[in-house]
């Protein structure tokens, strides 16, 4: 599996705020899963440690089996969970294949510790669009 890169986050909306030393952070702190189309990535009630981004193809999110909206490369997920209840609030499911960045909960207060300017950022950009949806 080949290593995230900073450079591949650039164009990431939630990382585009950030530094070219703060994207090669984060890209650290990043694991890739892969799933199949129809596949869950999270579901909703849940208990969720981990927060996504989409790097390729996309995904549906349902509430109570609603369609809610559809997201793509650079949309992310799973973030009311990790910052807020800690349950998911929705289901997202793959449409296709798709390759997600994953960042577990221990390693977000892993990032909050060593970089607090980082981590604060993200909250921001989290916060912004949660005030938006």
């Amino acid at each position: 599996m080949s290593q995230t890169t900073g450079t591949e986050l650039q164009t990431v909306a939630l990382f585009s705020g950030l530094d070219a030393n703060d994207r090669d952070i984060i890209a650290n702190l990043l694991t890739i899963e892969s799933y199949a189309n129809g596949l869950s990535i999270v579901r909703e009630g849940e208990v969720g440690y981990v927060f996504y981004v989409i790097k390729k193809g996309r995904a549906e999110v349902s509430h109570e089996g609603t369609l809610l909206r559809e997201l793509e490369g650079g949309d992310f997920f799973g973030e009311i969970a990790i910052f807020g209840d800690g349950k998911r609030s929705t289901t997202v499911t793959a449409r296709g294949n798709v390759e997600v960045w994953a960042m577990f909960g221990t390693t977000l207060g892993q990032l909050e510790r060593e970089h607090p300017e980082i981590a604060s950022a993200l909250r921001t950009t989290v916060r912004d669009r949660l005030a938006t949806d």
